[in-house]
């Protein structure tokens, strides 16, 4: 997959909401997809002493290296891992499951790297989301720079298919939180659908998963 062009703040965003997922005593931290390193610095500010980040933009991950004490630049599917099994307390995917040819065969593998106890943090865009259904309705599925609908995104997800994904690949999902995104004009005309019909306005789920 070739690196198209993102937007400035592309590998930059502040996850703040993937961070409050991350057990506060976690210590040994692997960050697929840290980009410039912006969750990295965060997690070195909460305590955090070993950090490890994989990513596939070199002027990214060259930022990055000034956060994080070790950052492998390269194609996560491909890459073999210089990391004993069971190492890691917590391993962040964040928006990187869907950019993946076979993803179950990547978390099958990362189960492998993360300690008894240890959890796996994702967070994977709905294509269930309103601005995608509505727009399937009338035959338009156009891809973008960034968002659901990145023009980098191999595979599509919803709620069902995300714990499909998960239980496939031997994890027990034991938390799940919403990233929600409604339009003004949409939570004036559907605000009761919206909480009848979450599915439609979650933009983004976050899981936190553990081996099973």
């Amino acid at each position: 997959m070739s690196h198209l062009k993102k937007p400035k703040e592309y590998y930059s965003i502040d996850r703040k909401d993937v961070l409050e997922m991350i057990p506060a005593d976690s210590n040994n931290i692997l960050d697929i997809g840290c980009g410039e390193g912006r969750l990295g610095r965060d997690l070195e500010q909460r305590g955090a002493k070993n950090l490890v980040g994989v990513e596939r933009c070199p002027k990214a991950a060259k930022k990055a290296k000034k956060v994080f004490n070790r950052v492998l630049v390269g194609d996560i599917e491909t890459m073999r891992f210089p990391f004993k099994r069971n190492y890691f307390d917590c391993i962040i995917c964040a928006d990187v499951l869907e950019h993946l040819i076979d993803p179950v065969s990547l978390l099958v593998k990362l189960k492998d790297h993360l300690k008894k106890e240890g959890c796996l943090i994702a967070s994977i865009p709905n294509v269930q989301h309103y601005t995608v259904s509505f727009r399937l309705l009338w035959g338009q599925w156009d891809y973008r720079s960034s968002g659901i609908l990145d023009e980098t995104h191999l595979r599509f997800f919803t709620l069902k298919t995300i714990k499909d994904l998960f239980f496939r690949s031997g994890f027990l999902i034991v938390k799940i939180k919403r990233n929600y995104l409604v339009s003004k004009w949409a939570k004036v005309l559907t605000l009761n659908l919206i909480r009848l019909f979450k599915g439609f306005s979650t933009y983004q789920y976050r899981i936190v998963a553990k081996k099973r």
